[in-house]
């Protein structure tokens, strides 16, 4: 069965301030577009240290292992025993817009979006698709992480699950599928958007930094983000 990911942890400090204002209601918010917009059968998995009470809708809370309150709390989103069979992992300031089921039949081994900023990373994890293979390689990698970790895999100036990330795909050889190729237009980033207005093909929206989906007020992203 395939899993949707997510994960919401208290970081205060530990992350920068664009990243500080998610609570259970994101994670409710992203369950719902999640509900309203695939079909397949699939299970909703928040990886939190808040109690199944925190959220109002029917979600599959997992415990963090190593609960640091920073960006490493998402390297949990592989965890195999998380992940299943194959799973897609989302930020929780994620916007669906229209179907997932054509994202949802990914059948490769990981797929991921270009980063946009262009500064440390060459692929961003706001969206990704991955088997359970894929995520035994990265979880292992995670496991056997040197100690000084932290000073080589930074994003704006803190330790970033995203910069392991793609250290690791490229010392393994792995080369993701980009989502922007295989399916045009569907997945896109806010910063892409010219003038406000939807896509015609636009089905998941991802925001990077600045602005979040409560900071902007275009009807359509307000009537998706309920």
């Amino acid at each position: 069965m395939l899993s949707v990911v997510c994960a919401l942890f208290d970081g205060g400090t530990n992350v920068p301030t664009f990243s500080r204002c998610f609570g259970p209601e994101w994670v409710d918010r992203l369950a719902r577009g999640v509900k309203r917009n695939l079909t397949v059968p699939h299970r909703f998995v928040c990886l939190t240290h808040y109690p199944a009470s925190a959220f109002q809708e029917r979600v599959q809370i997992v415990s963090f292992l190593e609960d640091t309150r920073s960006w490493a709390c998402l390297v949990e989103m592989w965890r195999p025993t998380v992940v299943g069979d194959r799973a897609v992992c989302m930020g929780l300031d994620t916007v669906i817009v229209g179907s997932l089921d054509d994202i949802a039949s990914y059948s490769g081994p990981l797929a991921m979006c270009r980063d946009r900023s262009g500064r440390v990373c060459k692929w961003n994890n706001g969206v990704m698709l991955y088997d359970r293979t894929t995520a035994e390689r990265l979880w292992a990698a995670w496991l056997q992480r040197p100690g000084n970790w932290e000073d080589s895999s930074r994003v704006v100036g803190r330790p970033s699950e995203m910069a392991f990330l793609n250290r690791t795909i490229e010392k393994q050889g792995i080369e993701p599928d980009a989502i922007e190729d295989l399916w045009p237009g569907q997945v896109i980033t806010w910063g892409d958007l010219r003038g406000g207005e939807k896509p015609p093909d636009a089905r998941v929206v991802w925001f990077f930094a600045r602005p979040k989906p409560h900071e902007v007020s275009e009807p359509w992203i307000q009537e998706a983000w309920t």
